[in-house]
């Protein structure tokens, strides 16, 4: 309410809105890890829920010069899964990658069925990984970044685990990585 009526501050209210942000992931992180949770698992077309992370992202991706391609196959099928915890792992994916184009880039995301199954694949034009960080990707607590807390990538692991799915990573120096994500469709009789 206050950045509508202070004009003149706007810049301090994005700054303050952007932290507060911020801290509620890293405590959400923390949440994910501390209290172990039953998954509400629902049927979803996940095409909704990238989307909806997607459109979340589209004026911090238009501020550092990214571009974001997203595209997915007409029939997408229906996967079983916690809507709010797919998102997260949306999140912490794109986050990475929009954190790994300094100079700008661009990110495909694009989502399409094979075998039975939903294959999501994050994409980015970043800096890329050497083999000895990216062997390291993933553990608790292993960040290269000066603010990082070391658990999003974990967390997204487990979240995708949970969900009976894989998550792989390719990555090259200045290459870009590509992370692709494969869950189980659910079963049309259970829609």
């Amino acid at each position: 309410m206050l950045s509508e009526q202070d004009k003149e501050h706007t810049h301090y209210f994005s700054i303050i809105n952007s932290e507060i942000i911020r801290m509620n992931s890293i405590i959400q992180e923390f949440l994910i890890l501390s209290k172990p949770h039953e998954a509400n698992l629902k049927i979803h077309n996940i095409r909704g829920l990238a989307h909806e992370v997607i459109l979340l992202f589209q004026s911090e991706a238009h501020y550092r010069n990214v571009d974001i391609k997203y595209s997915y196959d007409e029939d997408l099928l229906p996967v079983m899964c916690e809507g709010n915890a797919l998102k997260q792992v949306f999140i912490n994916l794109m986050k990475n990658s929009l954190e790994a184009m300094p100079a700008g880039g661009q990110i495909r995301f694009h989502i399409n069925n094979g075998n039975g199954k939903v294959v999501i694949a994050i994409e980015d034009d970043g800096m890329g990984m050497p083999e000895h960080i990216l062997k390291d990707a993933g553990k608790p607590f292993f960040t290269t970044k000066d603010d990082g807390t070391g658990l999003g990538l974990m967390i997204s692991e487990r979240i995708i685990h949970q969900h009976k799915g894989a998550l792989s990573i390719t990555s090259h120096v200045n290459s870009g990585t590509r992370i692709e994500i494969t869950l189980p469709a659910a079963h049309m009789e259970s829609v």
